[in-house]
């Protein structure tokens, strides 16, 4: 796990618009968790912040993550990360499941070592 004192993951539209889809964010501390999303940037391009199915698993905070608005991106994943809020509904709906002792804790290196073999 990464611990920070209050980490923030920066989304900037026209990367999401021009860039990959599906990020992984993988068992990191955010700290104080009262800014773990922040967006700027080019709006040109749309005003979604993230790409669909970014996946969003065993991020730890402080406090419970205030999930973003529902504009901030199509179908995202929020796994094993405390959060308040209300998720997005309708045709992109957000997956949002809170997981006492989430397995694997580190997605990115379980998935990496199956695909190794």
């Amino acid at each position: 796990m990464f611990p920070g004192s209050c980490l923030c993951f920066v989304r900037r539209p026209c990367l999401i618009q021009q860039g990959p889809y599906g990020t992984l964010y993988s068992n990191i501390d955010v700290g104080a968790g009262t800014r773990w999303l922040l967006s700027g940037g080019d709006f040109s391009f749309g005003t979604a912040h993230s790409a669909s199915y970014t996946t969003f698993w065993n991020i730890k905070a402080a406090q419970p993550l205030a999930l973003p608005d529902p504009t901030w991106g199509p179908n995202l994943n929020f796994i094993g990360t405390n959060t308040a809020g209300t998720p997005r509904t309708g045709a992109c709906a957000w997956v949002t499941e809170s997981v006492v002792n989430l397995y694997p804790p580190e997605l990115h290196t379980a998935q990496s070592s199956i695909s190794l073999r």
